[in-house]
């Protein structure tokens, strides 16, 4: 009697809750989403090892046959479709649709994005198939379990059964070591990507799967079924939750999450396939949730295109949770309809719906193909820029060395060349451009290495394409041990993606006391980089944010067709604005000690006064020479108007005339009403009082009096006993009137 296939539903669970996190990651919402990849790898080296025990005769070419229509033919189906999509839009713009395409549809895609430094962690979307890595590390782990197995197998039968369970386990501690080194090392890229790094999820599944089979269940006899199984998996599953929502790519032991997160994996496929003689399992294709875990390969082929074509043509037209809630129904339906059109029952007859869906894809494939057959190939044009980059490369490293013999002692002469600055703004300029400015980047930077060298013809520069500020960190710290960091660093990162911001604070640790500019990014895909700078800034004060973004925003012409790298034109604003900069602090500097020796001059003058009179100033002179330390006084003992004239002109030619005049005159009579006009227009930048017993004035510009201030001495304390000269008490008085001037007296 046949019997009916049971499946497991706690295993449908898993891969729903994978699914989902996969989505909610790439949609920006779970940012630790992309640890389910993991679960999914294990997956598949535990089930395939489950499916081939179970079958009598484990046959390696009907193997290859099911995975290439289960695996490879939805995700031809897809590329090519996303090909002729994109084509027919023109608003989108994907420079890499020839080469990326043919790296999915060779199943390389995972090496093709190390190569093109795609950050996967930047959530870019410049391509629709950032997340075809997983499928191309998937199609080459498919392209040899089967041979795996076998040998294992042979192994296990021929030699040793704790052997053929060792050996995967051996792989996959290989496997995360080398994982482990390359995170270590800064390159993240390859880590997540690398088919070798990424093996320890698989091989541990294949492990798995094996030391079930020659041993038996590894849960524990009392949690293999009923409550205490369900309760211990679903401890499990919440762990994994946990760690998806917990963390993220920047976090510190980012290695040992992804580790953890792939045990933790094994344990939920132990638990979820545990064999019992109790069926805990309902017939296929029974439940909803069968269905979407059924139609999970599929959710994750079409949601990046979704993505990717929605946010092209809606972003900025419609709120982020409106497309969002576009994104994921169109996800969901058309993985339901390419599920539903794929799937196919051995000794049943298609329907006639699913023929037409085939159909319907297949005729939407080929038009892809067609359309990915004549596109465009860019890469000509990229390998003339790429040839560009290489002879600045050549030129940079020759430069390098030369640049690493000059000593310590050049900076010394520069910093006392700035700090002794005496010129005017060209000065400045020159001396900016005669330093020893480093700067560090990626091709951007690569490309406009001629005119950087011309603008700073003593400059240190490290560029190299491809480049994220992963390597950032390093490059500082050999410059600083080499003792050749320089006190201003250019920095160029962000159009390959992003990185954690830890790895930036590290470089920035190692820059303090140094002035350090980062160039914005042009790459609209990696948008959080330039936000991420921001961040940075707060935190460290010596860091300015270079907004390359916001120059060049309205200027094509400053680029080559990717949008990123710099044309000539580019090129000399790119230099331009580096040159700003880097100068603008030197400038503020200069500008600065200028206004303050302008300040000081002028408080200077503020507390001058220039004293004119007859005896009556002369008599008040000892009282207020200690008001006004910074007065000059001027007396005549007989008043000339003219000779004060030619005073007042000859000091005001030689600078020691004050811009405030007191004019003491023992009667206003001696100044004539015309006098008082030309001395008004002598002195009509500055300001002018006449003092007299009885009155206090202060001379306008048409040379009228306007009283300031009414000086009435009590009768009897006018003069001294001569009757010439002020009593004691009225130059007391006088005093006072002259303190009530507006006349600074700060000493």
């Amino acid at each position: 009697m046949k019997q009916t296939k049971e499946r497991y539903i706690e295993l449908d669970l898993i891969r729903v809750v994978c699914c989902i996190a996969v989505l909610l990651y790439h949609l920006g919402i779970l940012a630790g989403g992309f640890f389910a990849v993991c679960a999914f790898f294990v997956l598949s080296g535990y089930l395939g090892v489950r499916s081939a025990f179970g079958q009598e005769r484990f046959n390696i070419l009907r193997y290859w046959v099911k995975r290439i229509w289960r695996v490879y033919v939805p995700l031809l189906a897809v590329a090519l479709i996303t090909v002729g999509v994109v084509t027919l839009l023109p608003q989108i713009s994907w420079l890499n649709l020839k080469p990326e395409t043919t790296s999915v549809l060779l199943g390389y895609n995972n090496f093709w994005q190390i190569s093109a430094s795609q950050d996967y962690f930047a959530r870019h979307g410049d391509s629709p198939f950032i997340h075809f890595w997983f499928i191309a590390i998937l199609l080459q782990f498919e392209l040899v379990f089967p041979l795996v197995f076998v040998v294992l197998k042979s192994i296990g039968k021929k030699i040793s059964r704790a052997l053929a369970c060792i050996l995967p386990l051996a792989v996959c501690a290989a496997s995360f070591l080398f994982f482990y080194q390359l995170l270590g090392e800064g390159r993240m890229t390859e880590a997540y990507y690398h088919s070798m790094a990424r093996a320890f999820a698989p091989f541990l599944g294949v492990a798995v799967g094996f030391i079930e089979e020659y041993s038996g269940p590894l849960v524990p006899k009392p949690f293999r079924k009923g409550a205490a199984r369900g309760m211990v998996l679903l401890l499990y599953l919440a762990a994994f939750v946990y760690l998806n929502i917990a963390f993220d790519s920047s976090f510190k032991y980012l290695a040992w999450a992804f580790l953890a997160v792939t045990v933790i994996s094994a344990r939920l496929a132990c638990y979820a396939c545990v064999r019992t003689k109790t069926a805990h399992g309902r017939p296929s294709g029974s439940s909803a949730l069968a269905f979407i875990a059924d139609s999970s390969y599929e959710i994750y082929l079409v949601q990046y295109p979704f993505i990717f074509i929605f946010t092209e043509l809606f972003s900025g037209r419609m709120s982020a949770s409106a497309l969002t809630v576009r994104i994921v129904a169109a996800t969901l339906a058309a993985a339901f309809l390419m599920h539903f059109g794929f799937s196919y029952r051995k000794g049943k007859k298609p329907a006639g719906l699913k023929i037409a869906m085939l159909a319907a894809v297949l005729l939407l494939t080929a038009a892809g193909g067609y359309c990915f057959s004549v596109a465009k190939d860019h890469t000509q044009e990229m390998a003339e820029l790429e040839q560009k980059l290489e002879e600045n490369a050549r030129e940079m490293e020759a430069r390098q060395k030369a640049m690493a013999e000059q000593s310590r002692s050049e900076e010394d002469k520069w910093s006392e060349t700035l700090a002794s600055f005496e010129g005017g703004e060209e000065k400045v300029l020159q001396a900016v451009r005669e330093m020893r400015v480093i700067c560090i980047g990626d091709s951007v930077m690569l490309g406009a290495l001629d005119e950087l060298a011309d603008t700073f013809p003593n400059g240190w520069f490290d560029a190299q394409k491809s480049r994220t500020a992963w390597v950032l960190p390093g490059i500082v710290r050999d410059l600083k041990n080499k003792g050749m960091l320089g006190d201003v660093v250019v920095i160029c990162f962000g159009a390959n993606g992003d990185c954690p911001i830890e790895v930036k604070e590290r470089a920035m640790n190692m820059l303090k006391g140094r002035r350090v500019y980062w160039l914005t990014n042009t790459n609209p895909r990696t948008a959080g980089s330039n936000e991420s700078l921001k961040t940075l800034a707060e935190e460290y004060d010596n860091l300015t944010i270079l907004d390359w973004k916001s120059i060049s925003k309205g200027h094509p012409e400053y680029f080559y067709a990717d949008g990123i790298h710099l044309s000539a034109e580019g090129r000399r604003a790119y230099c331009d604005a580096v040159l700003s900069a880097v100068s603008e602090p030197y400038l503020n500097e200069w500008r600065a000690n200028k206004a303050a020796a302008e300040a000081q001059y002028e408080a200077y003058r503020s507390r001058m006064v220039s004293f004119f009179g007859n005896d009556l100033l002369t008599n008040v002179y000892p009282l207020i020479e200690e008001d006004y330390p910074y007065g000059s006084f001027k007396t005549y003992e007989q008043f000339d108007a003219g000779q004060l004239m030619a005073d007042i002109r000859s000091a005001a030619g030689s600078m020691t005339l004050a811009d405030k005049i007191v004019l003491l005159l023992d009667s206003a009579d001696e100044a004539q009403q015309g006098e008082l006009k030309q001395l008004a227009e002598l002195c009509r930048e500055r300001k002018l009082f006449l003092v007299t017993p009885g009155r206090t004035a202060e001379v306008a510009p048409d040379g009228s009096l306007e009283s300031v201030k009414t000086w009435a001495p009590e009768s009897g304390m006018m003069f001294m006993a001569d009757g010439e000269h002020l009593s004691s008490e009225a130059n007391e008085a006088l005093r006072s009137v002259l303190l009530s001037l507006e006349l600074d007296r700060t000493k």
